[in-house]
């Protein structure tokens, strides 16, 4: 059994990071002046169809609110059925200043949730159940400034509108781990995700990195995503490539396609296969 128990965990660890990472960033783009943007997405690894999201993003001129879904698809639902929500909320000024972020991970006998609440003072208090003592906590001067990963994300391709570009840099505290998410242009490429009813055009190629601040971080010695890096490591091991461009008319610049290889399973590709942008003047006569 223990080959399966790995490529659950190899599993667990891929969702885990596209839902954090990449999966947020379907609704990065949402624009500050008001709109309604939705996405859905499949990711398959090793040439299997592994998982689905649907993503709705919400803004006007001074909030935002977010909602991801995602489960798991096809064979891999023999092993489990595997879903989690993530939704967030907060307001518009200068930037973007989160009020809460949820996550909610639904497996076949265990719901876990995660809450992060971003008081006035500037503190950020966690709520997780169940509880796991063996977290290492991440300090407050370190939650200063951060924004979960849903809402940082956002506040990075708020500025992008409809250029093909890379967001800005950003500073993510996600209740276990605080790091920075780092985005470096590759340059402007033709993709082609016919095959799997995905994006068809120009986009652009933007190569994501993490790197570790404080918390939770397994040690150099892991296989896990989550842990250190080696000095002889690939500084892009924790990573994805990840392609940016307008997915429909009227919509902003949002992802497209991501990818990265993941131990035991190979390449995994999350493509966008539905999109719809809709104007504030329709979401009022709704």
């Amino acid at each position: 059994m223990r080959p399966l128990r790995l490529s659950e965990s190899a599993l667990k660890t891929a969702i885990g990071c596209s839902l954090a990472l990449a999966v947020a960033t379907t609704v990065a783009s949402a624009q500050p002046a008001g709109g309604e943007v939705s996405l859905s997405y499949d990711m398959y690894g090793g040439g299997l169809y592994l998982a689905s999201f649907d993503a709705l993003a919400r803004t006007d001129d001074d909030s935002y609110s977010i909602a991801v879904d995602g489960r798991t698809r096809g064979l891999l639902t023999l092993m489990g059925d595997w879903r989690a929500r993530a939704s967030a909320a907060g307001s518009i000024g200068d930037g973007l200043d989160a009020d809460w972020f949820q996550m909610n991970i639904y497996e076949t006998d265990e719901i876990s949730t995660l809450r992060l609440d971003y008081l006035s003072d500037g503190r950020v208090e966690t709520f997780r159940r169940p509880d796991r003592d063996l977290i290492a906590d991440v300090p407050q001067a370190d939650r200063n400034g951060t924004l979960d990963p849903i809402s940082a994300l956002i506040g990075a391709s708020l500025t992008l509108g409809d250029a093909l570009a890379c967001p800005a840099d950003q500073q993510i505290f996600d209740g276990t781990r605080r790091y920075d998410v780092l985005f470096e242009a590759v340059g402007i490429e033709a993709i082609d995700g016919s095959s799997v009813d995905g994006y068809v055009g120009d986009a652009m190629h933007c190569r994501m990195r993490v790197e570790p601040v404080s918390g939770h971080w397994r040690d150099t010695e892991s296989r896990s995503f989550w842990r250190y890096n080696r000095p002889d490591d690939d500084p892009y091991r924790m990573g994805l490539e990840v392609w940016f461009a307008p997915p429909v008319d009227g919509a902003p610049t949002t992802m497209v396609r991501a990818e990265r290889d993941v131990d035991f399973l190979g390449r995994f590709l999350i493509h966008l296969v539905d999109a719809s942008a809709t104007p504030p003047a329709q979401i009022a006569e709704q």
